[in-house]
This record gives C-alpha cells, sequence and structure tokens, in this order.
C-alpha cells in the first residue's frame, strides 16, 4: 500500500512538473491603438511582447498572435503553419522583447473576410474594443504549445478619427495680405487624441481661376505653395517670399486655398481618413439610373 501511495504521488508530481510552462509571455498594447494599417507595420511601440526562457536548455519558438474585435468577433490572426513565420530562440534564462515589425509576416495573417475588404479599401482597422493574444509554439513542432497570454491577453480600442475643422480664415476674406503673417485656427480631430499625439501638417497654396480647394491643394507644385509646415492651432505661419505674388493674387480673388479641412501628417494629400475613403467606395459601388 505504502509503494502504491508513493507510486501515485511520483506520477502527480510529474505531471505537475510537466505542466508548468517552459516560456513566460508579457503582452504590452498601446491604448487606444491606432487604425491606420501602416503605422501597425512601422511603429515598433504599438506592440512589445516580452519573452523569457524559464527552462535550463534553448527554446526555439514562433509566435502565434490574434486580434479579435470584442464587438463584432472578427478576427485576424496568423498562420502558424505558414514558411515565413518568424523563429526565435532564447538561450536558458534569457529575457528578450520584441516589436510589431519583427512579430508580424503579413503572409501568414488571416484575416475575416469583412477586414480584409474594409483593410484593402481604406487601410484603417474597424472601429471597435480588441483583444490581443499571444502563444508561443515550438518551433519544430508547432502543434505542441510552449505557454501562452491566456487571461493576461492585452486589451485596446480603435477609433477612427475625422479630420480637424478649419475655423479661420474664412473663404473670401479680404483683410488677408501675402506680406503678413497668415494665423489659422482649427477645432482638434474628432474624438479629440491625448495631448501631444497629433502633429499637424498645414498647407496653403495659391488658387487659379475655375479650380476647387481640393484641386489646387492637390496640383500645387512648390513654387505655388504659400505654406507647407507642421503647426499648432493659432501659430502665425509666413509665406514664403517666392510664392507672394501668387498669394497676393489668390487673395486678391477671395480664394485662400483652404477646403475647410487638414489632415494628420503622416497621411497623403486626399483626403484618406476611413471614412472619406469608405464613402467614396460606397458612391463608386451604387449602380448607375
Amino acid at each position: 500500500m505504502r509503494r502504491s501511495t508513493l507510486l501515485l504521488l511520483s506520477c502527480a508530481w510529474a505531471v505537475v512538473l510537466h505542466a508548468q510552462p517552459e516560456l513566460s509571455i508579457t503582452v504590452m498594447l498601446r491604448n487606444p491603438a491606432p487604425y491606420a494599417l501602416e503605422q501597425w507595420r512601422s511603429d515598433p511601440t504599438i506592440v512589445q511582447v516580452t519573452v523569457s526562457n524559464l527552462t535550463s536548455s534553448s527554446k526555439r519558438f514562433v509566435l502565434d498572435l490574434s486580434l479579435q474585435n470584442q464587438n463584432t468577433r472578427q478576427e485576424v490572426q496568423t498562420n502558424e503553419m505558414h514558411p515565413c513565420m518568424p523563429v526565435f530562440e532564447l538561450a536558458p534564462g534569457q529575457t528578450r522583447t520584441l516589436n510589431g515589425p519583427e512579430l508580424i509576416c503579413e503572409p501568414s495573417l488571416v484575416y475575416d473576410a469583412t477586414i480584409r475588404t474594409q483593410l484593402i479599401t481604406t487601410g484603417a482597422i474597424p472601429e471597435g474594443e480588441y483583444r490581443f493574444c499571444v502563444r508561443a509554439l515550438d518551433a519544430d513542432n508547432r502543434s505542441r504549445e510552449l505557454t501562452s497570454s491566456g487571461a493576461l491577453c492585452a486589451s485596446t480600442q480603435v477609433q477612427w478619427y475625422d479630420p480637424p475643422a478649419i475655423v479661420r480664415p474664412v473663404a473670401r476674406d479680404g483683410g488677408l495680405r501675402c506680406d503678413q503673417a497668415i494665423v489659422l485656427n482649427w477645432q482638434p480631430p474628432i474624438p479629440v487624441p491625448a495631448p501631444g499625439s497629433v502633429v499637424y501638417r498645414v498647407r496653403v497654396v495659391g488658387m487659379f481661376e475655375g479650380q476647387l480647394p481640393r484641386q489646387a491643394l492637390e496640383a500645387a507644385t512648390r513654387s505655388e505653395t504659400v505654406v507647407d509646415a507642421e503647426a499648432r492651432p493659432a501659430t502665425p505661419l509666413a509665406p514664403t517670399t517666392r510664392s507672394c505674388s501668387i498669394c497676393s493674387g489668390a487673395l486678391h480673388r477671395g480664394a485662400l486655398a483652404s477646403p475647410g479641412r487638414f489632415r494628420h501628417s503622416r497621411q497623403p494629400r486626399a483626403d484618406r481618413s476611413p471614412r472619406a475613403v469608405a464613402r467614396r467606395a460606397k458612391a463608386r459601388s451604387k449602380p448607375s439610373r
């Protein structure tokens, strides 16, 4: 009987030892997270995963990732069997912090069909509350899980920002002069971002007869650009000398080329906010009558 009890305890202890994770994982995810897919590709501070080897032997592993929208249950995850999945190795007791660009191999990503369509159309992740989870798998036997973030999956929120709206100057402001600084005021994006988290790029260009403001902004050459600078609201912006004559002509016709919208400095000239792109895509898809 004593021998049977000892044998049973030995087996139970062996199971406990076997169940101990071989790696530990800590996940840090920016909250709120940016909606632009390009930022997830390039910014190493959005996602950071810290992995530690808890064993006395080296470990080779891949990290299986999943990002799930808690509102819609739509998901983006990695295909752990894809050959492009990055393989990491830790020596006994070693700890390493990996960031987004290191973690993601884009060909390995598997998208929900709706998310894929939206990413292609707008370049933006759908709005919502998200949960980001990580599993570490044996690089040589990817059906074997070494550890996972489990209940410690990171949570974040993704919001789409409408571009800030210009308040002043208004169109056809007769008091504007080319030899004086231009003072622009605008309302912040909605929802209002955290202080210091947004950089504004302001462009003011000469507008020729028959042009729409958006056409002027997109077609202006360097010599036709009055102001092109990063700025804060109510900051005086000095027109460039080379564009003074064009500026005078534009202002004389009451046509300061301001379409009433500014954009974040990282976005291209056309209004690429997700809502604007989605509206244009929807308009193109409407059948003609």
